[in-house]
């Protein structure tokens, strides 16, 4: 990385000049600036040969020393708010044998023992600062405060050396930190994107807002596919709108379906033709199998069928109890037949596969109510979910369920994360 200064208005306070930072193999030229009681010495720690400009986030990354900066943005609000903040630390939870702690000033941090790597949410750095500060405009666009500083995810102890693989690797620990504060606390963090070197700065991002808190937290350190994650988050920022979250989240069931509906049959094929009796070239064998596997198949063609399966592999039914028991009115909600006309309602008593079952109906109901602007007929009347209709509020509450059951779907898919 190198600098030069540029000359600017005598009547300016702030310091203007070009900072030059690898970016693959390319050099990316940043005019940034900075008020006159900043000193470029501040940077010197930070400005080491091996500092590169990731391409695929916004945030930096020393490859020779194994650590990385990147911007994130709170899963709780559309990205043009920008930013992440927590202002509520009593959700947090205690956990025996944590790896997680929460740090002074609102900062969170996590170290895996086994493999060096430390993880940690916190104030950006003064580099991050000046670099958030890049206008890609002439001098004379220089009018705006200096952005706020924000919380970024710092990661260090990595050991890939190739930057392709380095960005890769951050992506996956990222996403894994991400779904843990995600599923046990509601704070999951999406990775900023790469500003466009050439169109307007992003917005500025805002601060954590709370108290030190020391409490320990539980890590899984689980990969969990990047793709449903990529559904989930823009669910998750769609909630202002009940409808458009719902389906957001329903579609990382249904990117599920293939997975799980086939589970029994692909058991069934499995036992099958791990069992060395089993004669290939036997007819009466293999009618046998194609019988059991005909008895299984058909039932898992339609999608409402596919959605139970998804949810039986995938949900603990008595977890998806406890939560709906715990949420105030949720259950009164999910047992008002005038709430959502023509959508099954929840008993009260159940539990086990007829819970997992009825959620099921529920869920495909509503979608079907949304997606199908034609409508569905029952006894004379054409039932569907108008967007600005008052049914269509009252969905929001459907959306905590189907917001926890696409989190114990991805979860449940989840493989382990490898740090080597």
């Amino acid at each position: 990385m190198r600098f030069e200064y540029i000359p600017k208005p005598q009547a300016w306070q702030d310091d203007i000049f070009s900072l030059y930072v690898k970016r693959g193999s390319s050099e990316v030229s940043l005019t940034v600036r900075v008020n006159n009681s900043f000193k470029i010495e501040n940077l010197l720690p930070d400005l080491e040969s091996d500092i590169e400009v990731l391409a695929h986030f916004y945030g930096v990354a020393w490859p020779v020393q194994g650590r990385a900066e990147i911007v994130i943005e709170d899963l709780r609000h559309p990205p043009s708010r920008g930013g992440y903040y927590h202002s509520s630390p009593t959700e947090f939870k205690r956990t025996p044998g944590s790896r997680i702690v929460r740090l002074g000033h609102g900062s969170i941090s996590a170290i895996d023992e086994k493999s060096g790597l430390r993880i940690e949410i916190s104030d950006a750095s003064e580099l991050i600062n000046v670099l958030h500060s890049s206008r890609p405009r002439s001098i004379e666009d220089f009018v705006r405060e200096h952005p706020s500083p924000s919380q970024t995810l710092k990661i260090s102890g990595i050991c890939v050396r190739d930057i392709g693989e380095f960005e890769r690797f951050v992506s996956e620990v990222a996403l894994s930190f991400s779904f843990d504060l995600e599923a046990r606390n509601g704070i999951g963090f999406k990775i900023g994107r790469p500003p466009k070197f050439g169109a307007s700065v992003q917005e500025a991002v805002r601060k954590f807002r709370e108290d030190s808190v020391d409490e320990p937290l539980s890590m899984t350190m689980n990969c969990y596919d990047p793709d449903a994650a990529s559904y989930y988050h823009h669910a998750r920022r769609s909630e202002s709108v009940p409808i458009a979250a719902f389906l957001g989240y329903y579609q990382v069931l249904e990117y599920f379906f293939r997975r799980f509906a086939m589970r029994s049959s692909i058991d069934v094929l499995r036992r099958t033709l791990k069992n060395p009796a089993f004669d290939v070239w036997s007819d009466d064998q293999l009618v046998k199998m194609l019988t059991a596997l005909s008895d299984e198949l058909p039932d898992r063609t339609a999608e409402r069928n596919q959605l139970k399966a998804v949810l039986t592999h995938a949900v603990d039914a008595d977890a998806l109890k406890e939560f709906l028991d715990s949420v105030p009115g949720l259950t009164e909600h999910l047992r008002r037949k005038d709430r959502l006309p023509g959508v099954a309602i929840i008993a009260s008593r159940a539990v086990g596969q007829e819970l997992l079952d009825q959620i099921a109906d529920r869920v495909h109901q509503i979608r079907c109510q949304i997606v199908h602007s034609r409508g569905e007929s029952r006894q004379g009347e054409t039932l569907r979910l108008l967007p600005d209709s008052p049914a269509a509020a009252l969905v929001g509450e459907d959306v905590r369920i189907i917001r926890y059951l696409a989190m114990s779907v991805i979860c449940a898919s989840a493989d382990r994360l490898n740090l080597r």
